[in-house]
């Protein structure tokens, strides 16, 4: 066996230069805080490689305040008013804990050890460990009373000692690694169970206790191989259905395919229908053309034997009517009546035209006048300031009074009248003006107001906060230039846009309080000095002083703030940044939810926004919460709020609007000007004067006229009228009849020109359409019989024609789509299964039938045959190598656990014995019965272990099989049942000396502390046995290390409890380092071979620890 013989510490804790001797049970003891645990920390640095403060003191039963570094400079502890904090702070030397070990066997020692250079200025320790095969080299340590250092000790060795002999590791792995070879252990526990044992960590799980320390046996065997063939097998499997899955795509192709032809037969048809239906309706009017060509010709002919009689009836017509009027000339000549009526003819013009001046005037007044009193009534309602008002009034009487302008009243005015008016209305125009343009101006800021709020409403719909004009070019600004310098986007935001407010009732508040800070600029700590080198540089081009770039990086380290009950606890975030930028603007604002609570504090808000701040109370300006822009929410209130203002806005338009309607027409059209005085108005006043001479001259010419004899004239009149009325007759007549004539040659020769040779040159055409677009075998076969069918149920061709442009145009559609379906499916197909087929031609599918026939008939047949096979491999896997070594795990443990038992028969515990329960577990039967069922005489899979087992093997072979390694629960259940301690269940038992035997599993948890520590140090000691292959006399394979060390030993348990431990660990062949305070030392002393005693003496300012081998005859220890 392996056996540690010397601890030498240097510069460990209060130790300066100890080297402890070792015997086969070694007792530590020594009051509180004198240095044991300072020493079993230094074992499991130096056997462990364990330098983690977190396993340092593992006894005391609480965190651990000591660390590698403490130990190290020796840091002292609060009883030292020296003002000196540790013995070796501010130092340069180097540390050393070296174990050495005696092999009995090989007759040979070896050391392991731990090297750590410190340095004064605080930097991190240069640590090393080794492996020394030979006496501890004390001497090497320390040279000229100074520790050498770890590169020079490393050389020392490496000049004395060949690489066989000595080792150095640079990591804990490497070294626990030689130190599992060198103490010949090789089971990495072993560094766990020790932990285990210097903690006393109670048994809390029985079964995971033995199967980690007890059982020697890999928890899990290795399912690997077997699911690779279960995986090969699910692969195959999964193949198989894709290979279903193409073949379930390519019918549908083919489908698809099968309907494109349906669909184009059924065209073609339709097509033909109209094709030769337009055909024979092109050859029906050839023929009707032609028929009335020929009747147009005799129509023609007729017309112009009616022109020649009407011309001869004419010139007769003509004659006579040159003969009256020379006889009616000659009678008026006779008596001068044609020299009267022509003066009575120019006076009557004469009145005519001074009528109509003053009728104009008249008219015009009347149609004005009224209009203009409408507007003075209007424009009265628009103004009301007194003395415009009165002349407004002054103006619509006057031009009232004369809104009944006639020609009886005409000689009741003048035209200075009127010039009066004239004047009355420019000095109230010039006075109503200023209102008409201040409406005006009104108007255009409110349509500016209104293309403002149009261009927010389409910013929000976007989702873009309506942020003031001169926060977004900053924002642009910092965001562009520093895009500029790194040539990447930078992300730039906005406070309000990374914060939310949690309770509505605060929200007002909260928007108040942050007021302009809404709009401070985020950017990432990183980029802080470059946007306040931007924001420097630009901010007087901008004009933009209000608001802020905030340095998120020294608001997050000032640890900011927060008070219960703050604004801060109403506005939150997801950044910690941020988080931290708010505590310090609202960590300090209380909210108060009574005005009594708002003097509280030194700053409070109220939920109506009444703030108080430096000693005094104000209501926060509505300007900073009117418009929300906290938040996402913000947007959709926004959004309300000017959509709601755009409606008022243009309310307002409206009745701006209506204003200056009304007013307008008060300046548009008037019509009393001084052009309308004097070119309307007086020209007027003077015809009414001229009038009365004029009517009396027509009236003396009426009487002259009237002593005229008019019989012989009126007969030569009547005369007249009748030849010229049939001379016009004649003359309608014979126009009527050029015109039929025109129009029939036109028309004829347009028939015989175009008509008829175009619809011959059309019917040539369609029919030479119809050979080039069908066959003639389809004309005859298919195309003409089905039409002559149609031609029978609809009339006539253009109604079969027409009966199938709409169903050609839904199957053309339907063409369309199930070709585009077509090619569609060929893509999914192509894209899903990786191929390149041809997509896009419809008109062939030949490539996809032949891929369909080779799935169906060769490949899926190939892949069911496949997946057949990889079944029974994966099969016979599962009974070979799964099932197999189950079974072997399960005996193995087995016979390790009755090993072990046989062990501890002869190890009483004072009246008691303690052997390990294994036994299968019930929930798992089934399956356990089938796995150990060679122990029942059957062959394993023979015909009578499957028939007996099939469902269970069936049963388990599926769990397996549906296995999903992305699954988690699937996993954990393989994992499960690959496990051998699945199908067992474990427990400890206590066995009194009336051999009773009771399970710890259903007492742990109402024993006396000594009750639970005995059966603790069994479990331990049994652990360690088997763990050192103390009973293994193979090939050496007991010559291992057998050290055990129990710090805080035996606490809670009585002499005799502690006697039969210790006499265990003598059963057993262990070396054993005991800790524990000197209260206990009367019981334990007496039985170990060394006692050491661990003392703490001051030395000047600080302490040093010592370790004194106590005697007999040094007395009792106190």
């Amino acid at each position: 066996m392996k056996t540690a013989t010397r601890i030498q510490l240097i510069n460990w804790h209060y130790f300066t230069n100890e080297t402890i001797p070792l015997g086969e049970i070694n007792f530590l003891t020594g009051a509180n805080s004198a240095g044991k645990s300072t020493i079993i920390d230094a074992l499991q640095v130096a056997i462990m490689g364990e330098t983690k403060s977190s396993f340092f003191n593992r006894a005391a039963g609480k965190k651990s305040e000591r660390t590698l570094r403490s130990y190290l400079v020796g840091t002292l502890g609060d009883d030292i008013s020296s003002g000196v904090k540790a013995l070796r702070d501010g130092k340069d030397f180097s540390s050393y804990i070296v174990v050495e070990f005696y092999d009995d066997v090989k007759n040979e020692y070896f050391c392991i050890g731990f090297i750590a250079d410190v340095f004064s200025d605080g930097g991190d320790e240069k640590k090393r460990f080794f492996i020394l095969n030979d006496l501890l080299p004390s001497e090497q340590f320390i040279k000229g009373g100074k520790t050498v250092d770890c590169s020079s000790f490393i050389k020392w060795c490496r000049q004395n000692y060949p690489a066989s002999k000595f080792q150095s590791f640079d990591t804990v792995k490497d070294y626990n690694s030689g130190v599992l070879r060198r103490t010949n252990v090789h089971e990495a526990k072993l560094f766990s169970m020790l932990r285990k044992a210097i903690a006393f960590e109670p048994i809390n799980n029985i079964e995971e206790f033995i199967t980690t320390n007890i059982c020697d046996v890999e928890k899990n065997i290795d399912t690997y191989g077997m699911q690779e063939d279960i995986r090969s097998y699910q692969e195959t499997e999964q193949q198989a259905k894709r290979m279903e899955k193409r073949l379930e795509s390519l019918t549908k192709i083919c489908g698809e395919y099968s309907e494109v032809q349906k669909l184009r037969a059924r065209k073609k048809l339709q097509q033909f229908f109209i094709d030769y239906g337009n055909f024979q309706y092109t050859e029906e009017k050839l023929s009707n053309a032609e028929k009335h060509a020929e009747k147009l010709s005799q129509n023609i002919n007729g017309y112009k034997q009616q022109e020649e009689q009407l011309t001869a009836s004419a010139v007769s017509l003509g004659a006579e009517k040159d003969r009256l009027e020379n006889e009616r000339n000659q009678f008026l000549n006779e008596s001068q009546k044609e020299l009267l009526e022509e003066r009575k003819r120019s006076k009557i013009r004469e009145m005519g035209n001074e009528q109509e001046k003053e009728q104009k005037f008249i008219s015009s007044v009347n149609r004005n006048s009224g209009k203009w009193v409408g507007r003075c009534d209007v424009i009265l309602e628009e103004i009301y300031e007194q003395e415009t008002s009165a002349e407004i009034e002054s103006l619509r009487k006057m031009l009232k009074r004369i809104s009944v302008f006639s020609e009886k009243s005409i000689g009741d005015t003048s035209s200075k009248h009127f010039s009066d008016i004239k004047e009355l209305y420019s000095s109230a125009s010039q006075k109503v003006r200023p209102s008409l343009d201040d409406l005006s101006v009104k108007k255009s800021v409110k349509l500016k107001e209104k293309s403002q709020l149009e261009e927010t409403i389409s910013k929000l719909h976007n989702k873009q906060k309506d942020y003031p004009s001169n926060a977004r070019s900053l924002k642009n600004a910092i965001q562009r230039g520093l895009s500029e310098k790194y040539g990447k986007d930078i992300k730039v935001d906005f406070l309000a846009d990374l914060i939310e407010v949690t309770d509505e009732e605060w929200k007002n508040a909260a928007e108040g309080i942050l007021a302009n800070d809404r709009m401070n600029i985020i950017v990432s700590p990183e980029y802080f000095m470059d946007a306040y080198y931007i924001y420097k540089r630009i901010c007087k081009q901008i004009d933009v002083y209000e608001y802020s770039v905030v340095d998120l990086e020294r608001v997050f380290s000032d640890q900011q703030t927060v008070m219960i009950g703050s604004m801060a606890q109403v506005v939150s975030c997801d950044d910690k940044y941020i988080r931290a930028y708010l505590d310090f603007l609202l960590g300090r604002v209380m909210r108060c939810y009574d005005d009594k609570d708002i003097r509280k504090y030194r700053t409070s808000v109220t939920r109506d926004c009444m703030v108080y701040r430096r000693y005094s109370v104000k209501p926060i300006n509505p300007y900073h919460y009117a418009k929300p822009f906290i938040g996402s929410k913000s947007v959709e209130i926004q959004l309300k709020q000017a959509e709601d203002n755009l409606l008022l806005c243009n309310a307002e338009i409206q009745e701006i609007c209506s204003h200056i309607r009304n007013m307008k027409p008060f300046f548009d059209d008037w019509f009393i000007t001084q052009e309308f005085i004097e070119n309307t108005a007086m020209p007027a006043y003077e015809a009414y004067s001229k009038l009365p001479e004029i009517r009396n001259e027509i009236a003396e010419i009426d009487d002259q006229l009237s002593r005229i004899d008019n019989a012989k004239l009126a007969e030569i009149e009547s005369a007249i009228r009748k030849v010229t009325a049939e001379l016009s007759q004649n003359t309608r007549e014979h126009n009527q009849m050029s015109i039929n004539r025109g129009v029939a040659e036109h028309e004829y020769q347009n028939y015989v020109d175009q008509t008829i040779p175009a619809l011959s040159e059309n019917a040539k055409t369609l029919e030479a359409k119809l050979h080039e677009d069908f066959s003639d075998e389809f004309i005859e076969q298919t195309g003409r019989p089905a039409y002559f069918e149609k031609l029978g149920q609809y009339g006539a061709p253009d109604k079969v024609s027409g009966a199938f442009l709409q169903p050609i145009k839904s199957t053309g559609s339907l063409l369309t789509n199930a070709e585009s379906e077509l090619r569609k499916l060929r893509s999914g197909y192509n894209q899903e299964f990786h191929f390149s087929l041809d997509i896009s031609n419809v008109e062939t599918n030949d490539e996809y039938d032949k891929d369909y026939q080779n799935v169906k008939d060769i490949q899926l047949p190939d892949y069911i045959e496949r997946i057949a096979k990889a079944k029974e491999t994966a099969m016979i896997s599962f009974k070979n190598d799964f099932l197999n070594k189950l079974k072997a795990n399960i005996k193995t443990v087995i016979d390790q656990i009755n090993d072990l038992n046989r062990a501890l028969r002869k190890a009483k515990f004072g009246n008691n014995t303690y052997s390990f329960e294994c036994k299968p577990d019930p929930d798992y039967i089934e399956y356990y019965s089938m796995i150990m069922a060679a122990e029942e005489g059957e062959t394993l899979f023979s015909y009578e272990f499957m028939n007996k087992y099939k469902d269970t093997i069936d049963n388990l072979f599926a769990q397996l099989e549906s296995f999903d390694r992305s699954d988690a629960a699937a996993a954990e259940a393989v994992d499960r049942l690959s496990r051998y301690s699945t199908y067992l269940t474990f427990d400890i038992l206590q066995k009194d000396s009336n051999g009773i035997t009771e399970p710890l599993s259903k007492t742990i948890f109402s024993k006396s502390g000594g009750e639970i520590q005995t059966p603790f140090y069994v479990a331990m000691l049994a652990s360690f046995v088997q763990l050192y292959k103390v009973n293994d006399t193979r090939n050496q394979m007991d010559n291992t290390m057998r050290l055990v060390i129990f710090d805080e030993a035996f606490n809670k348990m009585d002499p005799e409890r502690i006697t039969e431990c210790i006499s265990m660990l003598r059963h057993f062949g262990l070396q054993a380092i005991i800790c524990s305070p000197t209260d206990k030392a009367g019981d334990i002393v007496p039985l170990c071979d060394r006692t050491l005693l661990v003392d703490k003496q001051p030395d000047g300012n600080a302490y040093r620890s010592v370790v004194i081998e106590w005697k007999k005859e040094m007395g009792a220890l106190q």
